[in-house]
């Protein structure tokens, strides 16, 4: 990644890699510090990436507005992230969520802008927040966490980049244990419970697959997602309006949190 010059740094961890977000201005490094806060760690790995900052040209998030830098922070630490996980986990477009007692995890599989961080947002301030974007998933099953901003619309240029525990969230969990995976259809339409659907392996393959990062990187991609499938009891389909009618199905599957 690009150099710039010394400034304040922030080690922050997603996904098991480590970050050095790297901020020239004081202004910056306090909007960093305030917005990834729940994914900062003390010290890095030795073989941390390094992601710099600035107001200035030739940093690697640069812009003379610092709504646009954090707009664009996000995305930039997420590809660097899962670069370096590429072959190593199955990564979905998925938000995650914990039971904070047991660890059983959900993995909510949907396209972006479909509903995964308002999901995330609802279901995250009883359930354990592990990702509102991307699910990484070991071949052992564990889901870990990356807990980055949430990206919330206020304004009509830029999403905003709020905390999780700004917004409420149980960010204490560091990972979960695979339990369950939906795919998620959300119809504003929709009336009444969600509908869910259990797909068999076929059909839940064709529509996983296109929500999996770099999934060509490992040798048998469709046998790893298979396996992924097993560890969750399979994919189900579930079609709902608003993300509240999710929970009695999540803590069905997860387990009651007073369980």
């Amino acid at each position: 990644m690009t150099k710039a010059g010394e400034g304040e740094r922030l080690y922050v961890r997603g996904l098991g890699v480590d970050i050095v977000i790297q901020s020239d201005h004081p202004a910056i490094a306090r909007r960093v510090r305030d917005a990834w806060r729940d994914a900062a760690v003390e010290s890095p790995d030795s073989d941390a990436r390094t992601v710099t900052v600035s107001f200035e040209p030739g940093a690697d998030v640069h812009s003379p507005d610092i709504n646009e830098i954090m707009h664009t922070l996000s995305p930039t630490v997420t590809r660097e992230v899962i670069g370096a996980q590429a072959g190593r986990l199955v990564m979905l477009h998925a938000a995650a969520l914990a039971n904070p007692r047991t660890g059983a995890a959900a993995v909510l599989v949907a396209p972006s802008g479909t509903g995964k961080t308002t999901a995330a947002m609802t279901l995250g301030r009883t359930l354990a927040y592990l990702s509102d974007e991307t699910a990484g998933i070991t071949e052992g099953g564990d889901v870990l966490a990356y807990r980055k901003p949430l990206s919330v619309i206020e304004s009509p240029l830029f999403k905003t980049q709020r905390a999780p525990s700004e917004m409420g969230l149980i960010t204490e969990a560091n990972a979960g244990r695979l339990a369950a995976l939906y795919i998620l259809e959300r119809d504003h339409e929709h009336q009444g419970f969600p509908v869910v659907v259990a797909l068999d392996t076929i059909d839940a393959l064709a529509e996983l697959a296109p929500q999996v990062s770099f999934l060509g990187k490992f040798d048998r991609p469709l046998q790893r997602l298979a396996d992924l499938l097993h560890r969750a009891g399979g994919a189900k389909r579930v079609t709902y309006r608003d993300a509240e009618e999710l929970a009695p199905l999540l803590a069905r599957d997860l387990g009651h949190l007073t369980s």
